[in-house]
């Protein structure tokens, strides 16, 4: 999903299904005591405030978010008013913080790095460490989308130096995660080595299944949550991190024209993404995305609530032991 538009702005089918593949050798069981944070991104509507948006949502689905996602431009402080109240909630929010700042301008990772701008980061570091609430941190998700803001090389020492100058002011209530997209963990984008720094806490991923939502529609298919997000679990594994989705979403398969679509088939991919994640013990966060999405053409709707079988199965995942 474009990140600048964050920046600006009946009965469930499938129940009972298991994960409809086999397990290999990185997937086992889910493990007593390794559970899974349930949260959303909840976009605002018709003039309401963030507050109502995640109230609203939790209405919705029965129970209060485990996290909360949160885009900060490079010029916001942090946290934000509505970090804030998210946190004093007993909420988890996960914080982006963006090399972008509000008016849409580039900040050079390469500036970061050499310390160009240490007085504002060490300002940002010194409210977060004030504030004291622990929270999911992540220095500008999806790089491989902004290349405008330097290399790969560029963003890994921006990074890092960022981590090392919060370690330095004693900033110890952040989780830190590393969010790329699902395909660079398949090769795509120079591959995850290629972007990954050297101190990280989780391996975080964004991935969505967008079809029928795509103009070249015969050239895709519907993709399944644990074929978008197997590659990451494998290098979380393999690198011996935990893992941590950030953003997640499936519209309804008989969405955008495609009127042949079976109703139920976002439902059966919610549960399966459910039975999936609770495979996965090393997942130690699943932040749905409940928005609308603008993308190649297409309004994609990834609402939990696009229909009643859909919201019914959200609302049953998101009251699965493991994600409390």
């Amino acid at each position: 999903m474009d990140r600048r538009d964050f920046l600006k702005t009946a009965a469930a089918a499938g129940a009972g299904l298991a994960v409809p593949t086999l397990l290999d050798a990185t997937e086992s069981a889910a493990t007593p005591g390794a559970p899974c944070r349930w949260g959303a991104y909840a976009a605002t509507r018709g003039g309401e405030s963030g507050q109502h948006a995640i109230v609203s949502l939790e209405q919705k689905i029965g129970r209060r978010l485990g996290i909360t996602r949160h885009y900060m431009s490079w010029d916001r402080a942090i946290p934000s008013d509505l970090i804030r109240w998210s946190a004093a909630g007993g909420r988890k929010p996960y914080i982006c913080w963006e090399g972008v700042r509000r008016n849409g301008t580039a900040v050079s990772w390469h500036s970061i790095a050499r310390g160009s701008y240490d007085q504002q980061v060490r300002a940002q570091a010194t409210r977060i460490r004030n504030w004291g609430k622990p929270a999911f941190f992540t220095f500008h998700h999806e790089p491989e989308n902004d290349q405008r803001n330097g290399t790969p090389a560029d963003f890994r020492a921006a990074y890092q130096h960022i981590r090392n100058v919060f370690d330095n002011m004693n900033v110890h209530n952040l989780t830190w995660v590393v969010i790329l997209m699902a395909p660079t963990y398949s090769g795509g984008n120079h591959g995850a080595s290629a972007w990954l720094p050297a101190r990280y806490d989780l391996v975080g991923v964004d991935g969505y299944n967008r079809w029928p939502c795509l103009p070249d529609r015969k050239q895709h298919r519907w993709t399944p949550f644990r074929e978008i997000f197997k590659p990451a679990h494998t290098c979380a594994v393999n690198r011996r991190k935990g893992l941590f989705i950030g953003e997640f979403a499936c519209v309804e398969r008989n969405a955008c024209g495609n009127r042949g679509g079976d109703r139920h088939a976002k439902a059966e991919w919610i549960h399966w993404a459910g039975d999936t994640l609770r495979l996965w013990p090393e997942c130690k966060g699943a932040v749905y995305s409940h928005t609308l999405a603008r993308y190649q053409g297409y309004n994609e709707a990834f609402w939990v609530n696009t229909s009643a079988s859909s919201l019914l199965a959200y609302r049953r995942v998101g009251m699965m032991d493991h994600f409390h």
